[in-house]
């Protein structure tokens, strides 16, 4: 019988000037990390948008780039991978955050947004209640206003 020892880490691989990087993509742990470290990405994964002016995207984002494409490659917080992937020029980069984005969300970042929130409505950890098909609890039994 298959395992999660099986399918775990299931890694892709980037070519980046000839060499094969492989990449697991990032998990839960290294997406908490990245987004307690990273207010910007926090906002942006629950949907607030990216609150950055340009002076805040200059002096943040390089470091923010390093620090997903450590965590994307299997080294979320290791300062030595963050320098390795800040010294890639960015075309390596770009070629690097998008496989990361695939393995991390194969099925897209609004897919698992929504998967998300209903396994936390599931769960009551969500102020809206997750209706059913069969949910009548938002009907209201007022009666019909008087003519």
């Amino acid at each position: 019988m298959p395992s999660l020892l099986d399918i775990a880490p299931s890694t892709a691989t980037v070519a980046v000037r000839g060499v094969a990087l492989d990449v697991p993509g990032i998990g839960a742990s290294g997406l908490a990390s990245l987004m307690r470290r990273f207010p910007a990405i926090h906002d942006l994964l629950t949907g607030k948008g990216l609150s950055l002016d340009a002076d805040a995207l200059l002096s943040t984002g390089p470091e923010a780039v390093a620090a997903i494409i450590a965590a994307g490659c299997g080294n979320p917080g290791d300062a030595a991978h963050e320098a390795a992937a800040d010294a890639l020029p960015i075309g390596d980069q770009i070629e690097v955050l998008a496989k990361i984005l695939e393995v991390t969300l194969p099925d897209g970042p609004k897919n698992i947004e929504a998967r998300l929130v209903g396994m936390l409505r599931r769960v009551g950890l969500s102020q809206t209640p997750l209706p059913s098909q069969s949910d009548t609890s938002q009907q209201t039994d007022s009666p019909a206003p008087s003519a």
